[in-house]
């Protein structure tokens, strides 16, 4: 009842005063204000106003805004303030009508009206030639977000201002992180030209930048809400990573790995083929851009750098590419670097084979391996390769005797069968290579079965043959009576020539003089695995047992003469009478047929002739056959046991050939 009484009683007064001014002083009254304004809800609004009055205004005058609208509603007084929110901001009895509304709400859209109540001066008066309007939009001003340089791993702080400079009532603020945190900060400054605001303090990490922070402001329990998102902008060191297009595979793993692996130690291993063309790329995160540099060694490298990452480029890759490669990225925050490992893998070259036993085995130039017969032999191929390769072994010979275990290949008791072609064989993921060899066996010179080795005579001539087989080619020598003559000699009483085919060798000595002064003729092979002496004529024993044989003979045949003797002359006594025809004669040279009824041995390995004087061997060129068993020496004999002596004269002389040296 109280309540609409004062409003009966303020509606009455306005309009008497109304009246009472329109009709009397206007001309003394007038008002400036804006006659729109415009305030967003939930912030505050400002009406700047200033009056004039046809009467001096005392210090108790009263100003009161209201809205002329049916209800007449008082809004604002200079003592009274109805709902706290508006508010006169100037002093009446200075001409100052200036109206201030916080928290605007979206029923404060109106039109207000400015009345001036002074008792003591009995002045009362409506202004009615401006009427400001007031309209109320949505809440669009942002927060003001504003930060200091943000460094990952150091504190830092983060300020959002809510919109506007009212003194109103304080709005809830909240920050929202985009994993969803939220942090409430609130300040209350009312003294009408700050603000409320709100600071969160953080330590950012790397992973924080360019990643969003919402500043939210809600006004009048959020029927008036706005924010404001910024970006973080977070400064950090370089982050080095390695990246290698293509498929790899690492040193400790031998799957192959996917495409653009990276490098996530800073001792990581690539694996490249050989003669293939790759792009290392160094990526580099860091905030503000780093330097990227990249080092192979100690070299520095540099190449087309797109953004963050350096592009270095292997073309053509060759053993030379591996090593160690390492990317440097620097900024104002720091240095980092990554270090990779680069392994070429690359198909077998060409195996090596070498000889483990180098005593009874000689390799000449990759392609011929001798090996003395009757010993024991290693070969041992290596292939350079990586991976490493997988080696095996081809042969031709028997394997009766052959040990193989990857590339080491054993020959054991070795023979003329194991000659023939040898194969090696390299293997990897790449390819593989092959390697030939040819094993040739050596031997000692040795007598060819089939082939005779001997000396035989004829018209004064002496002509010896000496065939033998080795490997490598003997060294074939004549050693007549202790003198020394080559494999090819030739004067008019010695000749000597020398015929190598394959691995037989065949030396003639011919000698023109007669044999009667040569004692010992001697073919003397050598190689360098052994020697070979064939004795094929010795007539130093034989002289010898000719000279004792002689002897005996002719004592016997003296006393056979005289025993006959005493005869004759016991029978010529008897007989003395007989006819002179009668007698016998006797010839002393008769002495000489002992060697017609000798056999005469040779010397080598000849065929003996019974009653002879003379050699005879026929050779036969058509046997190649060269396997024999042999001695180192071998000598001849002259057997004496079938000599049958007739009657010898009384006297008897030897006589001997000379044979010209």
């Amino acid at each position: 009842m109280i309540l609409f009484s004062l409003e009966y009683y303020l509606v009455l007064t306005f309009l008497i005063l109304q009246i009472r001014d329109n009709g009397c002083e206007a001309n003394g009254y007038q008002i400036t204000v804006s006659g729109e304004f415009r305030a967003q809800a939930g912030l505050c609004v400002h009406v700047p106003c200033t009056f004039t009055s046809a009467r001096t205004i005392s210090r108790s005058a009263r100003g009161l805004w209201y809205r002329p609208r049916s209800s007449e509603e008082l809004v604002a007084s200079t003592t009274w303030r109805p709902e706290g929110r508006m508010f006169f901001t100037g002093e009446v009895w200075k001409g100052d009508c200036s109206l201030f509304i916080n928290d605007v709400r979206q029923n404060d859209g109106n039109s207000y009206q400015f009345r001036l109540e002074d008792d003591e001066m009995k002045n009362r008066y409506n202004y009615f030639n401006v009427i400001p309007r007031l309209t109320v939009t949505g809440l669009t001003d942002k927060p003001e977000v504003s930060v200091e340089k943000l460094v990952a791993g150091k504190m830092a702080t983060v300020t959002c201002r809510s919109p506007g400079t009212c003194a109103g009532s304080a709005p809830h603020i909240t920050w929202n992180r985009k994993n969803g945190d939220l942090w409430n900060y609130l300040n209350n400054y009312p003294n009408k030209t700050s603000t409320y605001f709100s600071n969160i303090t953080f330590t950012p990490t790397k992973d924080d930048n360019r990643s969003p922070l919402v500043c939210r402001v809600d006004f009048l329990e959020n029927t008036a809400v706005t924010e404001q998102t910024i970006i973080l902008n977070v400064e950090y060191p370089p982050d080095v990573t390695i990246t290698i297009e293509g498929s790899f595979t690492r040193s400790s793993a031998p799957q192959a790995r996917p495409s653009d692996f990276s490098a996530g130690d800073t001792n990581d291993t690539f694996i490249v083929k050989e003669g293939d063309t790759k792009m290392i790329n160094c990526l580099v995160d860091s905030n503000p851009v780093a330097e990227i540099t990249w080092f192979v060694g100690d070299e520095a490298k540099r190449g087309p750098t797109s953004g963050s990452t350096l592009v270095y480029s292997l073309h053509n890759i060759s053993l030379s590419d591996a090593g160690k490669y390492w990317c440097s990225g620097q900024n104002d925050h720091g240095t980092s670097n990554r270090t990779i490992q680069i392994i070429v893998h690359y198909p077998p070259r060409t195996p090596n084979i070498i000889c483990t036993a180098t005593k009874d085995c000689t390799v000449v130039k990759q392609q011929m391996i001798y090996v003395l017969e009757k010993s024991t032999i290693s070969l041992l191929c290596t292939a350079e390769s990586l991976p490493e390769a997988s080696l095996s072994w081809a042969t031709s010979g028997p394997s009766t005797n052959q040990t193989k275990v990857n590339g080491l290949l054993t020959l054991s008791n070795v023979s003329l069968s194991d000659e023939g072609q040898f194969t090696c064989e390299a293997t990897n993921n790449y390819g593989k290579s092959l390697s030939l060899v040819n094993i040739k066996v050596t031997y000692k010179p040795r007598t060819v079965t089939g082939k005779i080795s001997s000396c035989w005579s004829y018209g004064g001539f002496v002509e010896c043959a000496c065939i033998i087989q080795s490997f490598p080619t003997a060294n074939i020598e004549w050693d007549i009576d202790d003198n020394l003559y080559p494999s090819n000699h030739n004067n008019k009483e010695l000749n000597i020539s020398t015929v190598t085919v394959n691995a037989m060798t065949n030396s003639t000595l011919i000698l023109t003089s007669s044999r009667a002064n040569i004692r010992t003729i001697q073919c003397i092979v050598s190689n360098k695995h052994g020697q070979l002496k064939l004795l094929l004529l010795d007539y130093t024993q034989s002289s010898a047992n000719t000279v004792m044989i002689t002897s005996v003979s002719c004592v016997v045949v003296i006393v056979l003469l005289l025993f006959g003797g005493f005869l004759v002359m016991h029978h010529f006594r008897k007989n003395l009478s007989k006819k002179p025809e009668d007698k016998m004669e006797i010839n002393a040279d008769d002495c000489s047929v002992i060697y017609s009824n000798s056999d005469v041995h040779l010397y080598g390995n000849q065929k003996m002739e019974n009653g002879t004087n003379s050699i005879n061997s026929v050779l036969d060129n058509s046997d190649t056959s060269l396997y024999m068993n042999f001695g180192d020496v071998q000598y001849a004999t002259i057997n004496f046991s079938n000599l049958k002596p007739k009657n010898a004269p009384e006297t008897m002389e030897i006589e001997y050939a000379e044979i010209k040296k």
